[in-house]
């Protein structure tokens, strides 16, 4: 495999020699250096490399950005601007020649690379969507309005895997989500071929029209078990701090129990008994689930016979009083929610038993790994304000009981904003001016044209600046719609608040596809702006949209 090939136009022949230094140190070849616009046009059309680095202020009668117009569009060559200063007016004239990116002297090494290698991806990617998709688009877009809304949907999955796989990264810094890898693997796998296999049977026989929508909704199905999926992993996503919530673990436990099945593989049996009418208790729910995600993987561990075994999992209400004391002497007398992990496995030896909630205690041979987190789990119990105890007979099994502090149902909270979509105090669709912001341009588009369709006036920005300078400019806007993770320095949250400082009366609604605990802990998000979470569908935009423009206190942006 030939390395990519990059070709440099810098006048500054220092700058320049060094600059190729660290692209052959990267691994890349570098065929010429040009110093104006004609000799670099010379050497694009001579080599036909993979990328070009520009800087914007050459010598010679044309500038870097007039020399990136003039390459030859059959060529297809990506161009990343090098600059270290530009007023306003050669960045517009800058965007107009779309560029793949830029990099502002000085930059270091680690930004050249990783620029390269964004340009790279994104070359190749957007190179098989144009040779695979463009002569499907049109034809979906052709056929019923229902089918082009799926694909779309479907394209801007693409970006939300890559919120997927970000989150996939965080949870193997947990041993026990990794246990998870393969059967994750497998599920997408299947759900991947369904919306491949579908979309190709769509492209050799496109003029069958029901067999092409029964087709799409195959795919779309497939699409939605992929979002469900994506959702349970990003539960995983190590946090910094707890976020305690009254919630009731049998429902926690229900949700869960598909993940657990996936862990255990097929040798070894789970029979879960939830007690009806468990009491609720306060923890951090994300915690709970790994915590017993430990639990089961730990059982699973302990099951060597080559018929497998059986785990199994029990709920119930228990009361511990003050003559129960000597047995509990860590808990407090009072109410509590029992959680037990229970499995028929080799059993744990009477002089080891006390140990196995130490830190770093494990029995497991090298390479095995380190424990799977029993310290971990007695650490989550001891901070919910409970308990966690350990029975072991060996060669019969090991039992271990988490003991939750029970809580009283909370009242019923006030209905929130976003339900509003139900009301029928909500107004017409259409009433209004929204403001899109999204730099991914096919996420983009889909809001545009949703929001267009449901008859708003929409303006879109492709960042955070784009958005003020058309703020700043007096249109009337009545809602922003805002994406969290944006490039440029200015995120959608930071974006929100200086909009509220400029126009109180905007209503502010952001997306994302992080969950609610999850931009909390990364960007201080405190709810009071209106989430709308990736995934989302049209429906769900334009409902959002208008029950948030319906609502009383237009300044306020709750949701």
């Amino acid at each position: 495999m030939r390395a990519n090939r990059i070709v440099i136009v810098e006048d500054e022949r220092i700058v320049a020699l060094h600059l190729k230094q660290q692209l052959r140190r990267l691994g890349y070849e570098v065929p010429a250096l040009a110093t104006s616009g004609a000799t670099a046009l010379r050497a694009i059309e001579q080599h036909r490399p993979d990328l070009v680095l520009m800087d914007i202020h050459i010598e010679g009668e044309i500038d870097g950005i007039e020399t990136a117009a003039r390459i030859p569009p059959d060529l297809d060559v990506p161009v990343v601007y090098l600059t270290a200063y530009s007023d306003e007016a050669t960045l517009t004239r800058a965007r107009a020649t779309k560029p793949f990116g830029y990099l502002v002297k000085p930059f270091s090494e680690r930004e050249l690379h990783a620029t390269i290698q964004m340009v790279m991806e994104r070359q190749r990617t957007e190179a098989g969507m144009r040779a695979y998709g463009k002569e499907l688009e049109e034809l979906v877009a052709s056929r019923t309005a229902a089918l082009s809304t799926a694909l779309r949907r479907l394209e801007s999955e693409v970006a939300e895997r890559e919120l997927a796989e970000q989150a996939l990264r965080q949870a193997q810094k947990m041993e026990a989500v990794g246990q998870l890898t393969g059967g994750v693997a497998h599920d997408f796998n299947n759900l991947l071929t369904v919306v491949r296999g579908s979309l190709e049977l769509i492209n050799n026989n496109p003029a069958d029209v029901a067999r092409v929508l029964r087709l799409t909704r195959n795919a779309v199905t497939a699409v939605e078990r992929c979002e469900r999926l994506i959702q349970q992993l990003l539960m995983f996503s190590r946090r910094q701090v707890l976020f305690p919530e009254v919630v009731d673990a049998n429902k926690l436990l229900s949700e869960f129990q598909p993940l657990l099945e996936r862990a255990l593989g097929t040798d070894v049996e789970m029979v879960v008994r939830l007690r009806p009418a468990l009491t609720l208790t306060l923890v951090d729910a994300t915690q709970f689930q790994s915590a017993i995600l430990n639990l089961v993987i730990n059982a699973r561990e302990a099951i060597t016979r080559p018929q497998g075994g059986r785990i199994s999992i029990e709920t119930g209400n228990v009361a511990i009083g003050s003559d129960q004391a000597p047995h509990y002497p860590e808990v407090k007398p009072g109410p509590y929610v029992m959680v037990a992990v229970s499995d028929n496995g080799e059993g744990i030896p009477p002089e080891i038993l006390p140990r196995v909630f130490d830190p770093f205690f494990t029995t497991k041979e090298v390479g095995r790994g380190s424990g799977l987190g029993l310290s971990q789990v007695y650490g989550f119990a001891r901070e919910s304000g409970g308990h966690a105890a350990i029975y072991s007979e060996p060669g019969v099994g090991t039992t271990v009981r988490l003991y939750l502090p029970a809580h009283e149902p909370l009242p019923h909270p006030e209905e929130p904003v976003r339900e509003a979509a139900a009301s029928p105090a909500v107004p017409p669709k259409g009433e209004g001016t929204v403001l899109v912001v999204e730099d991914d341009e096919a996420v983009r588009s889909i809001a545009v044209e949703t929001l267009a369709d449901a008859g708003y006036r929409v303006l879109a920005a492709a960042n955070a600046f784009e958005a003020l300078e058309i703020l700043r400019g007096g249109q009337p806007i009545d809602l922003m719609f805002s994406d969290v993770v944006m490039p440029g320095g200015m995120n959608g949250l930071q974006l929100g608040a200086e909009v509220r400082r400029l126009r109180p009366q905007v209503r502010i609604m952001i997306t994302s596809g992080y969950t609610r605990d999850a931009l909390a802990v990364q960007h201080g998000f405190d709810s009071d702006f209106a989430l709308l979470s990736k995934p989302y569908q049209p429906s769900e935009l334009v409902a959002r949209t208008a029950a948030l423009l319906a609502a009383p206190g237009r300044g306020l942006g709750r949701a």
